[in-house]
């Protein structure tokens, strides 16, 4: 209940607040032709592209295709450490309920500086260019996932330790997959629609996370490591993926 009361402001500040074109704002209007830049107040060339237009536009889109099956993969070790970090500490490392809640905080806590970072990063050194950092730091997440097998039961601080990197890791390309590098790579008139069949795949992955993990866990007789190694296969997975449009650019960018 709480959380929804936070909302009723929000939605007020929305409202007033939020505008439906870049131009309503005083900034340059969306660009159709990438090689003409519109003015405050201009109207973009080109005429209105129905929704039908701008949806099969986006499903013709190989590079969000690709976005879209990587942020799959990254999800489904997203909400897997989401979902299953406290029962991992309290049954793997010996924490109480209450100690593990806490722990699982490090993941979100340092995850936003992970967020912060991969922004700074993708347009100051890599040009804007994001699936660099979103490859670089899968693969980073992929060995953190592979240390948490050697990690031995009863081994709290490190495992948090750990918890805190893979936080770290994951909410960086979580950040750009899901947002930056889904508008950059789609047609100015297609961000929304792009971003919502990125999202669309990426709740998918979520799945994994739920059952997925059980029927692993299951499978191996309670043992944590192979749902360990195949966190590992997805992160190397979907930064693979991400390595394939290492080049991509935003529109129009030289």
């Amino acid at each position: 209940m709480v959380p929804g009361f936070i909302l009723i402001p929000m939605a007020f500040i929305f409202a007033i607040g939020l505008r439906n074109r870049p131009e309503d704002a005083g900034f340059p209007a969306i660009r159709d032709d990438l090689g003409h830049h519109s003015g405050p107040g201009e109207t973009a060339p080109g005429g209105v592209l129905s929704t039908r237009d701008i949806l099969i536009m986006t499903l013709q889109n190989r590079l969000i295709w690709i976005l879209g099956l990587g942020f799959f993969c990254m999800n489904s070790v997203r909400y897997t450490f989401m979902n299953w970090t406290v029962q991992y500490m309290a049954d793997f490392q010996g924490q109480s309920i209450k100690g593990s809640a806490f722990t699982a905080i490090a993941i979100p806590l340092i995850g936003s500086l992970g967020a912060i970072a991969a922004g700074w990063a993708s347009d100051h050194l890599f040009d804007h260019r994001r699936a660099p950092v979103c490859a670089i730091m899968l693969f980073g997440l992929a060995g953190v996932c592979a240390i948490f097998v050697t990690i031995p039961a009863g081994s709290w601080i490190l495992a948090t330790a750990m918890l805190g990197l893979a936080g770290f890791l994951i909410y960086g390309p979580d950040m750009l997959m899901s947002g930056a590098a889904t508008i950059d790579l789609s047609h100015p008139r297609a961000a929304s629609i792009a971003t919502g069949l990125t999202m669309s795949l990426g709740a998918t992955g979520a799945i994994f996370s739920g059952a997925g993990v059980g029927l692993l866990k299951d499978f191996a007789k309670g043992d944590w490591s192979l749902v360990f190694w195949v966190l590992a296969g997805l992160s190397a997975l979907s930064a693979l993926l991400m390595v394939s449009i290492w080049n991509a650019r935003p529109k129009g960018a030289k």
